[in-house]
């Protein structure tokens, strides 16, 4: 385009400005795919860990009972210990 007798050029942008821009999405979407792998193949994991006795359970100490995590009484709640070691789960330990 001519303005009197000085061509005006028109912008564009720099050819490292697109190959920024490319990184950068490319980072993000390795990103993206690195959290989605994860969180797919990991197993549901429970709030708490740790504390554990041998059975693969413990006290709940906030809504008092007691439950299991682990073992033949997995994910089963009971009343106390002693209830746990009357019920038929744990006969198998």
């Amino acid at each position: 385009m001519l303005i009197g007798n000085r061509r005006r050029r028109r912008w564009s942008r720099p050819a490292h400005f697109v190959r920024l821009n490319a990184r950068v999405l490319l980072a993000l979407l390795l990103v993206l795919a690195a959290l989605f792998a994860s969180g797919r193949s990991n197993p549901p994991v429970a709030a708490h860990g740790g504390g554990l006795d041998s059975y693969g359970c413990h006290h709940n100490r906030k809504a008092g009972g007691y439950h299991c995590h682990r073992g033949p009484c997995r994910d089963k709640s009971f009343s106390s210990k002693e209830a746990m070691l009357a019920h038929s789960c744990s006969k198998g330990k």
